[in-house]
């Protein structure tokens, strides 16, 4: 297969084809080019890749100024739509639905982020993220009739898959490991984001620091001080376990700079060492849930220390399952990321709660959005297929969050209204 060239996607004879359209809510790539591959010259494939909810002229304007390279080189090398329609309401299942089965909503039936039932009570629904409620035919199984095969990444409302030769990952939810199918309001695999502090915020974990004791292989330090971590299991689709892990902070002589995670109290076993502003790698633990063992892979970053131990705060990302998300089920165990990690929500509810600042914030997206960019490397290139799909859903959280506050119309001074504009960027 031919790499992206600089001036966008080949289809033959050095010709591109690519399509832009934008729509008030939506915005979907459609980029096209034929194998390069000696047996397979003659084979088209064909990508779909989906951002939700976008400011269509902001995303244009920030193209065409050089702020989104990749984006302006699709809309001058291939075809670009500026007043695409879209179907109401311009809510996320039923937009994406539309655009995989080219129904409208009261054809394909989910109508909303809540579906209704003709003849149940009007007010008994179900979120609007299950394959069977959608009466329309969706294009992977069109093209499967034809031997097509597709690859589906982060595709909402379309859980459980209806393929039954491609490779689907996610769907149940806005995000990977995150839960909308057959659930009320969302969960997550396997737990949500936590923080540890001792200052109390909205929904953290608030702990209390004492002096350290019963450590094994304690380093010579002026002065130790620990705390208890309780796992708490935020938003988890599945009953977990009660675990306690424990939080070591050490003074080396020049104050508190080090901190020290552990499931036991053993220096020599522990999960991670931090010091303030630091990431631990990525851990994977296993944990007793009411469906049995499940593993699960998390980060740690030590947000705050004050050196004369008064103060700490630590933030959990969530416990990310790693199984579970996939179809075939065996296709989980084969993405891997070293820098990502397959995130339900990806930091929004900890910015909203104002546990973790912005840098903090894009750094956990970042996070998000390596494991799914890995995930689609490592499928693109190893597995058979014609059609790819993507959906990221970054934007839509995202002026959920800030909307309010980067505007220079309603944010309390220019000063926020900058800062978050660089957010979005």
């Amino acid at each position: 297969m031919e790499p992206l060239p600089p001036g966008g996607v080949p289809i033959e004879n050095g010709k591109r084809g690519g399509v832009c359209g934008l729509t008030r809510n939506r915005i979907a790539y459609i980029m096209a080019y034929r194998s390069n591959s000696p047996s397979r010259r003659s084979k088209m494939k064909v990508m779909v890749i989906g951002l939700d909810a976008p400011i269509a002229p902001r995303l244009y304007n920030y193209a065409k100024e050089g702020h989104l390279p990749a984006i302006w080189r699709i809309i001058e090398n291939g075809v670009y739509a500026e007043n695409c329609l879209v179907p109401f309401p311009t809510i996320t299942p039923p937009n994406w639905t539309t655009i995989v089965t080219g129904a409208s909503l009261g054809t394909h039936g989910i109508t909303c982020f809540n579906v209704h039932n003709p003849g149940d009570p009007l007010n008994v629904t179900h979120q609007g993220f299950d394959t069977a409620d959608c009466r329309a035919e969706y294009i992977w199984n069109a093209a499967e009739r034809v031997g097509k095969r597709s690859i589906i990444i982060n595709y909402p409302s379309t859980w459980p898959p209806t393929i039954k030769e491609g490779i689907q990952i996610g769907g149940a939810g806005l995000w990977v490991n995150e839960w909308r199918y057959k659930q009320t309001g969302v969960k997550c695999t396997l737990a949500g984001e936590q923080l540890f502090a001792t200052e109390e915020y909205p929904q953290g974990t608030t702990i209390k620091l004492r002096t350290a004791e019963g450590w094994e292989n304690m380093p010579d330090v002026s002065r130790a001080l620990e705390a208890d971590l309780p796992l708490k299991y935020r938003l988890a689709v599945f009953d977990v376990e009660p675990v306690t892990w424990y939080l070591l902070l050490l003074d080396e002589g020049e104050g508190f700079k080090k901190a020290i995670i552990s499931e036991e109290k053993n220096v020599k076993s522990a999960l991670a060492e931090l010091k303030v502003g630091e990431w631990t790698p990525n851990i994977t633990r296993r944990f007793k849930t009411s469906e049995g063992q499940k593993e699960a892979i998390f980060r740690f970053k030590l947000l705050e220390l004050e050196p004369d131990g008064s103060g700490v705060k630590l933030y959990l990302t969530p416990l990310c399952a790693l199984e579970g998300w996939g179809y075939p089920e065996e296709i989980c165990g084969e993405i891997k990321s070293e820098g990502g990690l397959p995130m339900p929500h990806a930091g929004f509810q900890a910015f909203n709660l104002e546990w973790v600042d912005g840098e903090t914030f894009l750094e956990i997206l970042e996070l998000a959005h390596v494991w799914l960019a890995d995930a689609a490397e490592y499928l693109l290139k190893n597995k058979d297929w014609d059609l790819y799909f993507m959906h990221a859903h970054c934007p839509d959280h995202a002026y959920h969050s800030f909307a309010t506050r980067m505007d220079p119309l309603t944010a309390q001074s220019d000063e926020q209204a900058k800062f978050y504009q660089d957010i979005e960027l």
